[in-house]
Formats: structure tokens, C-alpha cells, sequence
């Protein structure tokens, strides 16, 4: 994709920003993890440390109903966890499929991925990008 072409310096800019400030969430997520698993009854939830992405949410949500601990921040922390899977989805559509072209509408970009055999395409904006991850940073 040419650098020259209308929104591609935003485009960039967005999925920086996602890039950069994924893994600062990712880190408080496994820490959060950890400290629940370790020191606040996990070990009764799960039999070992959760490592994938999907299932660290899933052991939180679990971790927000069960554990009495938790439980002042269970809504907060389970609209927290949506958000991150909602995220995390669409992070890895923009970081793993590869830019096709700019789209016919202003600000539109298409990413293809081939996935399995399968190949998805995704239409997005550099606009809805930073709104789902400003979302993420301020909840």
C-alpha cells in the first residue's frame, strides 16, 4: 500500500497504538491472573495457570463469580473481560490479516486473512479502531 494514499499514515498510527498498548494489557491481565490463581482461591477454580488469551478471561470471569474476594468488582471486572475479548478479537484480525487495499468509502481499509484454509476478509477504520481501544483504556 502506498504511503501516499489518503489515510494510511492514521491507519498506521492506529494499529501502532494497539500494537504498543496491547501488551500492557495483556501483562495486567496475566498479572491479575496470577495474583487471583495464587493468592485469592484460584487454585480452587482451575488446576493450573491459564496461558492462552481466551481462556485468562474465562478463568477471571469464572474467578468474579465464585470467589468471595472479588466480588465488589465482579461487574466491572466482567464488563472489563468482554471488552478485552471484544479487543482482542479484532487486534487480531488487524495485526495477523494482511492490508488489501483502501476501500471505495473514505477511511475504509480491508484486511484478508487466510485462516485454515478460509480466507476472511474484514472492512474497518482507522476510526473504529481507536474507539474500541480507548474504550479499553478508560474502563
Amino acid at each position: 500500500m502506498a504511503q501516499g494514499k489518503s489515510g494510511y499514515s492514521d491507519l498506521c498510527k492506529a494499529i501502532g497504538h494497539i500494537v504498543i498498548n496491547w501488551s500492557a494489557t495483556e501483562q495486567s491481565l496475566d498479572l491479575a491472573v496470577s495474583t487471583v490463581f495464587r493468592l485469592s482461591g484460584g487454585k480452587t477454580l482451575e488446576d493450573e495457570l491459564p496461558r492462552s488469551l481466551s481462556r485468562k478471561t474465562k478463568f477471571m470471569r469464572n474467578a468474579f463469580r465464585k470467589l468471595p474476594a472479588l466480588s465488589p468488582l465482579a461487574q466491572s471486572g466482567m464488563e472489563l473481560m468482554s471488552t478485552i475479548d471484544r479487543c482482542a478479537k479484532q487486534r487480531h484480525e488487524m495485526v495477523h490479516g494482511a492490508l488489501a487495499c483502501e476501500g471505495a468509502d473514505n477511511g475504509s481499509w480491508y484486511f484478508i486473512k487466510l485462516d485454515h484454509g478460509q480466507i476472511s476478509i474484514k472492512r474497518d477504520t482507522s476510526q473504529s479502531l481507536w474507539t474500541s481501544f480507548i474504550s479499553l483504556e478508560v474502563n
